[in-house]
């Protein structure tokens, strides 16, 4: 499996709080079936260009230690946006998206408000030839059970990525629900671990899969989780 979507190293943001928490997790991943992760630490507005020089030094340190370690796993540079109205300014910093190639780009929305306007947001970004991933678009309480306005973001360019955790139904039964409905509806096209620990927020994507299967089928399953975020991550082999 290829999970775009992970807060696995520490002291950045609310993800890892130790490098023995990483390995830990790192190896619960391998123990799955994930064989690449894409770490995404979030970027708020107005954030300084030390922290991005911060985050470049962890991706780095995070790369040795994978190496010291000896995991069978590749790990690709992104970060997951904020919703605001100069994404591109991002795009001047590995960080700011997938592998630092400037193509996909991972945006996520406030969690508990929507304006119609974030849908022009993406159209405008998508225009310009960017791929933009919609960080858990099933954990929006404003957006639940709108499933024409979450026609309206994947019309206007966005990937809906949704979360394993969501899946299972670790963020209670509404939300899982609407990753369901998503899913069935083919409205999603990724879906990722959002994992921020070794325990209550596990990256866990083996147990996702499954209950995708059980949903749709086997084909639907690898598509979310294995053929479309290989693709964004421009994983060949």
């Amino acid at each position: 499996m290829v999970d775009l979507h992970s807060h696995i190293f520490p002291e950045i943001d609310d993800g890892s709080k130790s490098w023995e928490m990483t390995r830990n997790m790192l190896l619960q991943a391998i123990d799955e079936g994930t064989t690449a992760i894409a770490w995404t630490p979030h970027l708020l507005s107005g954030e300084q260009i030390d922290y991005f020089a911060k985050i470049a030094t962890r991706f780095t340190e995070g790369l040795a230690k994978i190496a010291e370690w000896k995991l069978p796993i590749r790990v690709f540079s992104g970060g997951e946006i904020y919703l605001m109205p100069d994404l591109e300014r991002f795009l001047a910093y590995p960080c700011g998206s997938y592998g630092g190639l400037g193509r996909h780009i991972l945006v996520e929305f406030p969690m508990y408000e929507y304006h119609g306007n974030y849908a022009e947001v993406i159209r405008r970004m998508t225009l310009k030839g960017f791929g933009i991933v919609l960080a858990h678009p099933e954990r929006y309480v404003k957006l639940q059970d709108n499933e024409r306005e979450y026609k309206r973001l994947a019309d206007s360019g966005a990937l809906l990525q949704i979360n394993a955790g969501s899946i299972r139904g670790d963020f209670g039964g509404e939300t899982q629900k609407t990753a369901k409905t998503l899913i069935k509806s083919g409205l999603a096209k990724l879906a990722a671990s959002d994992g921020h620990n070794d325990s209550s927020r596990p990256l866990g994507m083996a147990s996702a899969f499954r209950q995708v299967e059980k949903w749709t089928n086997r084909k639907r399953a690898e598509e979310l989780f294995i053929t479309a975020p290989a693709k964004i991550l421009e994983i060949t082999g």
